[in-house]
């Protein structure tokens, strides 16, 4: 069985650390393994035992603390089966979360032997867009969960204010992600404990942005073949591959119309999709796509194209498809 896997991150200082600490606390994480990096600002000496020279370490209430010093595939192919419960992968405050998420989902061992159920991001409503940080809107980009944190620092007029700019901010950018403000988190462990929020009712505005990315969702209502889905998001990643941070949502396929798809990539790493026991809306295929580009029109397109919906000056599926001729991209 597959063991539930969380990412945490957020960039220096938006308080992950403390929000992890708080959750480590709660019996329900007990038998967690959470692996940090070795760059420092951990913040979980307190939870320690008094030996902190071996790679593993037991903390006071069961869990485990892996400290990473090599390669993050090699720490986690190397870890016992079944020994624990949970695992919390917590990244530094410079991190790009792709990489980790690639190798969960990507790589053939640990994408049987973990299931990335959510990546929760902590935003600094005071500082988190004071300036043009490309990081932190890449961590809020990849989130399932975004925690807002510092608003306690600030009275009770300043604070409504900062905490509508930061929502204002964060919505710019992912959407779909779900919301909290820390200081109405009574039991942190609840956030490691949600499985992967698919969340495609919302839409992203199409207005100017400051912001490097952009959220769009593509949508059908009919069920459409597996392997239509399968050629488009084959197209979609020669073409735009590392542009696309991330694709995530269900698919209506006309194969098993009762059962939706999980589609879940990041950048040119997709995961092989699973179905679901059931529909938990209405059936429709909702692709949610962040992405670089600043036009997401020709991805829009794309997909348009495999719905065979005819445009002009743009191929139909066939020619996309059954051309022996086509060049793949063109």
């Amino acid at each position: 069985m597959p063991i539930p896997t969380h990412i945490l991150t957020g960039f220096l200082g938006s308080g992950k650390t403390t929000l992890l600490n708080r959750a480590l606390k709660a019996p329900a994480l007990k038998n967690t393994l959470v692996i940090v990096n070795e760059f420092g600002e951990i913040g979980l000496d307190h939870l320690l035992m008094e030996n902190s020279s071996d790679a593993i370490l037991e903390l006071s209430n069961g869990c485990i603390c892996c400290m990473i010093r090599g390669d993050l595939v090699d720490t986690l192919s190397s870890l016992p089966d079944q020994k624990f419960d949970r695992l919390i992968i917590e990244t530094t405050g410079l991190a790009n979360p792709a990489p980790i998420i690639q190798a969960l989902i990507g790589h053939p061992e640990l994408s049987r032997k973990f299931n990335l159920q959510s990546v929760v991001t902590t935003v600094d409503c005071l500082n988190a867009f004071t300036g043009d940080c490309e990081e932190v809107e890449r961590q809020i980009a990849f989130a399932d969960m975004i925690v807002m944190t510092k608003t306690d620092l600030l009275t009770e007029h300043r604070r409504n204010a900062a905490i509508i700019e930061c929502e204002q901010n964060i919505r710019a950018i992912n959407p779909n992600a779900s919301l909290v403000l820390v200081a109405n988190v009574d039991d942190p462990a609840e956030l490691f404990l949600a499985s992967n929020r698919i969340n495609t009712e919302s839409v992203a505005e199409d207005t100017p942005s400051h912001h490097h990315f952009k959220t769009i969702t593509l949508r059908q209502d009919a069920p459409m073949p597996r392997h239509v889905l399968d050629h488009f998001m084959e197209q979609a990643i020669f073409k735009f591959g590392d542009d696309l941070l991330r694709i995530k949502g269900l698919a209506y396929i006309s194969e098993h119309p009762d059962q939706p798809l999980i589609v879940h990539g990041v950048q040119n790493i997709f995961h092989q999709p699973e179905k679901l026991p059931s529909w938990p809306q209405q059936p429709q295929t909702a692709l949610v796509i962040i992405t670089k580009l600043k036009d997401p029109a020709p991805i829009e397109r794309l997909f348009r194209t495999f719905l065979n919906v005819p445009e002009i000056d743009t191929p139909d599926r066939a020619a996309m498809t059954e051309n022996p001729l086509a060049i793949p991209g063109t």
